[in-house]
């Protein structure tokens, strides 16, 4: 007897694969934009009360409760595109090639009835730096994300975005492009 594909028997994956899949091309597409440095189209997939936030702690639940490597809302995210689309913009020289992959998509809430859907992955970030009279730079960075969305007809905005780096609390050199 096969099962059905649109039911799954495990915990923390979508029973509705028609948004799993939904929420799967959103995610894919925000690395998409990333990687292709559209910061204006990266902008337009957020929710006006948005938050998009890093925590250095990963066991706190606000950014009032400890240090944030980012906690910035719309108005912040905003200002931060306009500085990386500057061609002075010096966190960006030289210009950072990222290649982002979104995995291990488990959606963790569905609440259909308000249209908010929390959504936990994986991510991988690779920047790779190409300098100029000195050694090239390669660094990666690997985090748990979580995605509060909202339904908007067929399609999400991002309601809250947190990046849990797996190692947030060493000390490093932070990206000026969003993860």
């Amino acid at each position: 007897m096969s099962e059905s594909p649109t039911i799954s028997a495990t915990p923390g994956i979508a029973r509705d694969e028609t948004l799993r899949s939904r929420v799967e091309g959103l995610l894919i597409h925000e690395a998409n934009l990333l990687d292709e440095r559209r910061y204006e189209d990266w902008l337009a997939l957020f929710d006006p009360d948005a938050l998009y936030w890093a925590p250095v702690n990963a066991l706190v639940g606000s950014p009032a409760e400890g240090l944030s490597h980012v906690a910035e809302d719309l108005v912040c995210l905003t200002a931060r595109v306009r500085r990386l689309t500057e061609p002075t913009a010096y966190s960006e020289q030289p210009i950072p090639r990222m290649c982002r992959m979104v995995g291990n998509l488990a959606i963790e809430a569905d609440g259909a009835p308000d249209g908010l859907v929390t959504v936990r992955s994986k991510l991988l970030v690779h920047e790779y730096r190409v300098r100029t009279g000195g050694e090239d730079e390669a660094r990666s960075f690997a985090a748990t994300v979580r995605h509060l969305l909202r339904a908007q007809g067929q399609c999400f905005k991002i309601v809250r975005k947190r990046v849990d780096l797996i190692n947030s609390d060493a000390g490093f050199f932070g990206t000026a492009s969003p993860l």
